[in-house]
C-alpha cells in the first residue's frame, strides 16, 4: 500500500487483541520479515535489593508483571504460530541489558532484573521452537538508549552522544537476521554514566 504505516490501539496483555494485530498486519503489509517485541514499567523505576523483605519483592513482582513479563507470555506464542506457519522472518525482543548485570553494576534493579530474566526466557524457549525452520527469535540487549524517554536521563550532550542510538537496532537486526550463527542475546554497550 502506499501508506506504509497502520495504526491498531490494543491491549498487550489480551490475547484477541493480539491476534487481530498480526491478523491486520499480514493482511495490510503480508508477511513480516521482522516482528519487534518491548515492553516497559508503568509507575516509574522503584529502589529494590536483594535484602528487601520477601513481601516487598512480590509486591514488585506483582505491580510490575502486567507491564514487563505478561505482554511476552501473550505475544509469543502468537507469534510463534504465525511465524511458523510463514516459515521465515525474526521475532526481535527489545529487553534490558538489566538482564544479565549483576547488583555491584545495576543497583537496586533486584525483582525487575527477575522479569526481565523470565521475559528473556519466553524469548529463548520460542526460539528453540522455531528450530529447524527459517524464523528465529532474538533478545537485544541495549545499555541505554538516546531516545525522548530517557531524556531525564541522558542530561547531557555527551550522554546523548554515548548512549546507544536507537538506528544501531535495526540496523544490526538487519545486517544480521540471517546470520547462521545468529546468537540467543545481543548487547549494545554505551559508556554513558548516570
Amino acid at each position: 500500500p502506499g501508506n506504509a504505516t497502520l495504526t491498531i490501539v490494543g491491549d498487550a496483555n489480551n490475547r484477541d487483541d493480539v491476534r487481530k494485530v498480526f491478523e491486520l498486519t499480514l493482511a495490510y503489509f503480508g508477511e513480516p520479515d521482522e516482528i519487534w517485541v518491548t515492553v516497559g514499567k508503568d509507575g516509574g523505576w522503584e529502589l529494590d535489593l536483594p535484602t528487601d523483605s520477601e513481601e516487598r519483592h512480590q509486591e514488585l513482582w506483582d505491580k510490575l508483571y502486567p507491564s514487563l513479563l505478561k505482554p511476552l507470555e501473550v505475544v509469543c506464542p502468537i507469534a510463534l504460530e504465525f511465524l511458523k506457519k510463514q516459515g521465515h522472518g525474526i521475532l526481535v525482543h527489545l529487553s534490558s541489558h538489566v538482564a544479565f548485570k549483576g547488583e555491584d553494576e545495576l543497583r537496586g534493579n533486584y525483582t525487575y532484573r527477575k522479569l526481565k530474566q523470565a521475559a528473556e526466557e519466553v524469548v529463548l524457549k520460542m526460539r528453540k521452537e522455531l528450530k529447524g525452520t527459517k524464523a528465529t527469535a532474538i533478545n537485544l540487549r541495549p545499555a541505554i538508549i538516546d531516545t525522548p524517554g530517557n531524556a531525564s536521563l541522558l542530561k547531557t550532550k555527551k550522554q546523548k552522544e554515548e548512549a546507544v542510538q536507537p538506528e544501531e537496532l535495526p540496523e544490526w537486526v538487519n545486517k544480521h537476521a540471517h546470520d547462521a550463527d545468529l546468537p540467543e542475546n545481543h548487547y549494545f554497550h554505551s559508556n554513558v554514566v548516570i
